[in-house]
Protein backbone atom coordinates (compact mmCIF):
# COMPACT_ATOMS: atom_id res chain seq x y z
CA UNK A 1 0.00 0.00 0.00
CA UNK A 2 2.54 2.58 -1.15
CA UNK A 3 0.01 5.44 -1.27
CA UNK A 4 -0.92 4.97 2.39
CA UNK A 5 2.73 4.58 3.38
CA UNK A 6 3.61 7.81 1.56
CA UNK A 7 0.74 9.69 3.19
CA UNK A 8 1.89 8.79 6.70
CA UNK A 9 5.60 9.04 5.90
CA UNK A 10 4.96 12.69 5.05
CA UNK A 11 4.07 13.33 8.69
CA UNK A 12 6.87 11.31 10.30
CA UNK A 13 8.26 14.41 12.07
CA UNK A 14 4.85 15.11 13.62
CA UNK A 15 4.51 11.82 15.49
CA UNK A 16 4.97 12.31 19.22
CA UNK A 17 4.38 16.07 18.93
CA UNK A 18 1.43 18.38 19.51
CA UNK A 19 0.74 18.24 15.74
CA UNK A 20 0.34 14.44 15.66
CA UNK A 21 -3.41 14.20 16.32
CA UNK A 22 -4.28 16.84 13.72
CA UNK A 23 -2.03 15.21 11.12
CA UNK A 24 -3.44 11.72 11.71
CA UNK A 25 -7.02 12.98 11.73
CA UNK A 26 -6.53 14.78 8.42
CA UNK A 27 -4.48 12.03 6.75
CA UNK A 28 -6.65 9.13 7.94
CA UNK A 29 -9.68 10.49 6.06
CA UNK A 30 -7.65 10.44 2.83
CA UNK A 31 -6.71 6.76 3.16
CA UNK A 32 -8.59 3.94 1.48
CA UNK A 33 -10.80 1.90 3.76
CA UNK A 34 -9.12 -1.49 3.66
CA UNK A 35 -8.11 -3.85 6.43
CA UNK A 36 -4.46 -4.74 6.94
CA UNK A 37 -5.10 -8.40 6.11
CA UNK A 38 -6.42 -7.53 2.62
CA UNK A 39 -4.12 -4.57 1.99
CA UNK A 40 -0.85 -6.08 3.20
CA UNK A 41 -0.94 -9.59 4.62
CA UNK A 42 -2.52 -11.37 1.62
CA UNK A 43 0.07 -9.82 -0.71
CA UNK A 44 3.13 -10.48 1.45
CA UNK A 45 5.35 -13.49 0.85
CA UNK A 46 7.25 -13.15 4.14
CA UNK A 47 4.46 -13.71 6.67
CA UNK A 48 4.81 -16.40 9.33
CA UNK A 49 2.50 -17.76 11.99
CA UNK A 50 3.40 -18.67 15.55
CA UNK A 51 0.82 -20.49 17.65
CA UNK A 52 0.03 -18.70 20.90
CA UNK A 53 -2.80 -17.91 23.28
CA UNK A 54 -2.74 -14.18 24.02
CA UNK A 55 -6.30 -12.99 23.57
CA UNK A 56 -7.41 -10.71 20.78
CA UNK A 57 -9.83 -7.91 20.14
CA UNK A 58 -10.21 -6.21 16.79
CA UNK A 59 -11.29 -2.93 18.45
CA UNK A 60 -13.34 -2.36 15.33
CA UNK A 61 -16.35 -1.03 17.22
CA UNK A 62 -16.91 1.44 20.03
CA UNK A 63 -18.25 -1.38 22.22
CA UNK A 64 -15.14 -3.51 21.70
CA UNK A 65 -12.98 -0.49 22.61
CA UNK A 66 -15.13 0.04 25.71
CA UNK A 67 -14.48 -3.55 26.79
CA UNK A 68 -10.81 -2.59 27.21
CA UNK A 69 -11.39 0.77 28.90
CA UNK A 70 -12.38 1.19 32.55
CA UNK A 71 -15.92 2.38 33.31
CA UNK A 72 -16.90 5.03 35.82
CA UNK A 73 -19.19 4.20 38.76
CA UNK A 74 -22.26 4.38 36.47
CA UNK A 75 -20.91 2.12 33.74
CA UNK A 76 -19.98 4.99 31.41
CA UNK A 77 -16.82 4.47 29.37
CA UNK A 78 -14.95 7.74 28.87
CA UNK A 79 -12.52 7.24 26.00
CA UNK A 80 -11.46 10.89 25.95
CA UNK A 81 -12.64 14.29 27.14
CA UNK A 82 -14.18 15.77 30.26
CA UNK A 83 -17.66 14.77 31.27
CA UNK A 84 -20.13 16.31 33.69
CA UNK A 85 -22.67 13.48 33.89
CA UNK A 86 -26.13 13.80 35.35
CA UNK A 87 -28.04 10.53 35.42
CA UNK A 88 -25.85 8.93 32.72
CA UNK A 89 -25.55 5.14 32.64
CA UNK A 90 -23.85 2.69 30.30
CA UNK A 91 -22.67 5.18 27.68
CA UNK A 92 -19.50 5.39 25.61
CA UNK A 93 -18.14 8.93 25.42
CA UNK A 94 -15.35 10.28 23.20
CA UNK A 95 -14.98 14.06 23.32
CA UNK A 96 -11.89 15.93 22.06
CA UNK A 97 -9.45 17.27 24.61
CA UNK A 98 -10.27 20.87 25.44
CA UNK A 99 -14.01 20.23 25.16
CA UNK A 100 -16.50 19.45 27.94
CA UNK A 101 -19.66 17.38 27.66
CA UNK A 102 -22.55 18.19 29.98
CA UNK A 103 -25.32 15.62 29.58
CA UNK A 104 -28.34 14.39 31.52
CA UNK A 105 -30.47 11.31 31.23
CA UNK A 106 -28.62 9.32 28.59
CA UNK A 107 -28.57 5.57 28.99
CA UNK A 108 -26.90 3.20 26.57
CA UNK A 109 -25.64 5.71 24.01
CA UNK A 110 -22.47 6.28 22.03
CA UNK A 111 -21.47 9.96 21.97
CA UNK A 112 -18.52 10.82 19.73
CA UNK A 113 -17.44 14.34 18.83
CA UNK A 114 -14.89 14.23 16.02
CA UNK A 115 -14.72 18.01 15.69
CA UNK A 116 -16.80 18.37 12.53
CA UNK A 117 -19.33 15.65 13.28
CA UNK A 118 -21.16 14.97 16.53
CA UNK A 119 -22.44 11.39 16.61
CA UNK A 120 -25.07 10.36 19.15
CA UNK A 121 -26.58 6.90 18.61
CA UNK A 122 -27.97 4.16 20.84
CA UNK A 123 -25.40 1.46 21.54
CA UNK A 124 -27.72 -1.12 20.04
CA UNK A 125 -27.49 0.79 16.70
CA UNK A 126 -23.70 0.63 16.65
CA UNK A 127 -23.59 -1.57 13.55
CA UNK A 128 -25.31 1.24 11.59
CA UNK A 129 -22.69 3.91 12.37
CA UNK A 130 -20.77 3.30 9.12
CA UNK A 131 -24.02 3.67 7.17
CA UNK A 132 -24.78 6.97 8.95
CA UNK A 133 -21.31 8.35 8.25
CA UNK A 134 -21.50 7.21 4.63
CA UNK A 135 -24.76 9.14 4.37
CA UNK A 136 -23.10 12.28 5.76
CA UNK A 137 -20.28 11.89 3.25
CA UNK A 138 -22.72 11.28 0.39
CA UNK A 139 -24.58 14.52 1.14
CA UNK A 140 -21.66 16.76 2.16
CA UNK A 141 -18.72 15.34 0.19
CA UNK A 142 -15.51 15.58 2.17
CA UNK A 143 -16.60 18.75 3.99
CA UNK A 144 -17.13 16.90 7.27
CA UNK A 145 -15.50 13.51 6.84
Amino acid sequence: MPDMFAAFEEGRGKFGTADEADFISRTYTECSSISIDYGVMEKADNVFVICTDMGWSDLGTWSSLAEHTPDDQNGNTIISGRLFPYELHGNIINIPEGKVLVAKGLEGYIVVDSGDVLLIVPRNSEQSIKEYLDDVKKHTGSEFL
